[in-house]
């Protein structure tokens, strides 16, 4: 008999929650637990002991945080993200936090549950159009720079977000940027909406408003 793995589903939508469970239980697995946002969720995995979670990256109170706390809490289970196949910053910040999967919001529920019975036998949930924001990171090199913001903890940027914050603080237009890194319009405005969103701002002058003071501070202490 083909086992079931069990999985816990984290996702703020009623209606899309609704939906996941009624695709995985139709392919096979069992959804043990539901959680609606950040708070509470790693505390549901610790009583579920799921054979995988799946989290949504708009999960409300913040997916990377979520990833991060169960790829600590529960070493052994791995998280795979639910977002936007499109957004390779938000792709590569998943799988720093610790994820093993990353799969497409509008993926069909078949391809779901191939991709979550994978992770729970050892594989690594990667679209195929998605290797590539692999390769360039690797390419990249550089190490993951790291940012203590008081009474916000340390937030993590990719050698790449560091470049683009770096001269998005100089002053340079979205297009500026992508003429000196050598990469799409698109792609710098996601770098910015993904940094904008671990530090918790509205606005990408909010997130470098907040960053300026604690990179120039870390700066200093370095020179």
């Amino acid at each position: 008999m083909e086992s079931r793995p069990r999985v816990l589903v984290a996702h703020g939508i009623t209606a899309m929650r609704l939906g996941i469970r009624l695709g995985l239980e139709q392919g096979g697995l069992v959804v043990c637990a539901e959680c609606v946002r950040r708070e509470g969720t790693v505390a549901a995995a610790a009583r579920a002991q799921p054979d995988v979670c799946l989290v949504d990256a708009r999960l409300p109170g913040g997916a990377t945080g979520t990833v991060q706390a169960l790829a600590g809490r529960l070493s052994g289970t791995p998280v795979v993200v639910l977002g936007d196949i499109r957004d390779r910053a938000g792709f590569l910040d998943a799988l720093r936090a610790g994820a093993r999967g990353y799969v497409s919001e509008a993926v069909g529920s078949e391809a779901l549950v191939r991709t979550l019975r994978g992770v729970t036998a050892g594989e690594a949930g990667i679209p195929r159009t998605l290797v590539d924001a692999l390769v360039d990171e690797v390419r990249e090199g550089g190490a993951v720079r790291s940012v203590v913001l008081p009474g916000r903890g340390r937030v993590e940027l990719s050698p790449r977000q560091a470049q683009v914050v770096a001269l998005a603080r100089e002053g340079s237009s979205t297009s500026e940027i992508a003429a000196r890194l050598d990469i799409e319009p698109v792609t710098v405005r996601r770098h910015l909406a993904s940094v904008t969103s671990k530090l918790g701002c509205r606005s990408r002058t909010a997130a470098l408003t907040l960053l300026a003071s604690a990179l120039d501070g870390s700066e200093r202490s370095t020179g």
